[in-house]
């Protein structure tokens, strides 16, 4: 494990690139928040996401996790299709 600063306005492109070969390789990061600190990894790594899972001391099979995309027109790689039709 290591320890990366990384400047908030001008964060170094060789860190930068460090961390993405980590996430790439099923790593884990931490990274602060504005109220803790978060567990990062890619989400479409398997690997990556159990590994949270062991971290965090919870069954892989029953996490419930967060993720992050870019914008709304991403949540369909994600989410399964569902109705919006309501019956009453």
């Amino acid at each position: 494990m290591e320890l990366l600063k990384l400047h908030p306005v001008n964060p170094e492109k060789r860190l930068l690139n460090h961390i993405v070969e980590v996430l790439e390789n099923d790593g884990v990061i931490i990274y602060p928040t504005d109220t803790l600190y978060g567990f990062g990894c890619d989400i479409t790594n398997q690997k990556a996401v159990e590994r949270i899972a062991r971290i965090k001391n919870i069954d892989p099979r029953k996490a419930n996790f967060a993720f992050l995309i870019e914008d709304l027109t991403h949540i369909n790689d994600f989410a399964k299709p569902f109705s919006n039709y309501f019956s009453n």
